[in-house]
């Protein structure tokens, strides 16, 4: 699991992050002012998902983890979820990029 560790306080961020076997995994993060919270687009390969809130989430991409070989984790220091554009900056909130293994030990881990 690696810490996504680049993610500023700009309401709008794309960036291209390496998972295992040098897969290339495209995210858009954008900070919603009016829903108070960050959002996701991911595109992976013939795989693309638009506008996942982000939440405190043992995996955000639970729903495709027969489809996709990585997910996202998100933890924050308080019970609530990012709500402000600062959240990653401050460490408010941290987001992790898991590769197959991860997802398959958390899956096992949560929910079987």
């Amino acid at each position: 699991m690696k810490i996504i560790d680049r993610i500023t306080d700009s309401a709008l961020q794309t960036m291209i992050l390496t998972g295992n076997a040098n897969q290339k995994i495209n995210v858009t993060l954008r900070f919603m002012p009016s829903q108070q919270g960050w959002f996701m687009d991911i595109r992976y390969n013939d795989f693309s998902v638009y506008g996942i809130h982000v939440v405190a989430s043992v995996n955000l991409l639970q729903n495709y983890s027969n489809i996709i070989p990585f997910g996202f984790v998100c933890t924050t220091e308080q019970p609530i979820d990012p709500y402000r554009v600062n959240d990653f900056l401050t460490q408010n909130a941290k987001l992790y990029l898991m590769n197959e293994l991860d997802v398959r030990a958390f899956k096992e881990a949560f929910f079987e």
